[in-house]
């Protein structure tokens, strides 16, 4: 069974976590972590408050799927192509200059899951925000 933890981080932002408490993940936890941290800092940077992020897991039949969530924030659909490319920071041209961001988070992290035999995609639209799924697929400990 699935349970919810509500992390209260700030007066603007909860976290609402929705993973199964016996699942049992076999990967490579340096990168999972990284590119959850990567995913989760993107959907914070580029959020209105108040920022709700929801977490979740799906089991598929030969994968992991995992879903983060913020339904406060929404991006063009002419930026999402470019996400993943390395350098690519969208309409924010500026961004290196006021914070030394230089649009690699998201490559590295889709690198990062494809190492892992996986793969991340991101959908986003008005009505329900923009959601990045982490797939990876699942080890057979038995083999």
């Amino acid at each position: 069974l699935a349970y919810i933890t509500v992390l209260k981080c700030s007066r603007d932002m909860v976290i609402d976590i929705s993973i199964p408490e016996d699942l049992k993940l076999v990967t490579d936890s340096e990168y999972f972590y990284l590119i959850i941290q990567s995913l989760m800092f993107n959907l914070i940077r580029y959020s209105t408050t108040p920022v709700t992020i929801e977490i979740s897991h799906h089991n598929g039949n030969n994968n992991n799927i995992f879903s983060i969530k913020n339904r406060s924030m929404v991006i063009s659909q002419e930026i999402i192509p470019n996400l993943f490319k390395p350098f690519y920071v969208g309409k924010e041209s500026k961004l290196l200059e006021k914070s030394g961001f230089i649009g690699l988070s998201l490559p590295v992290a889709k690198q990062m899951s494809e190492k892992l035999n996986g793969d991340i995609t991101v959908t986003s639209q008005p009505e329900t925000g923009t959601t990045f799924t982490l797939v990876l697929p699942k080890v057979n400990l038995s083999d």
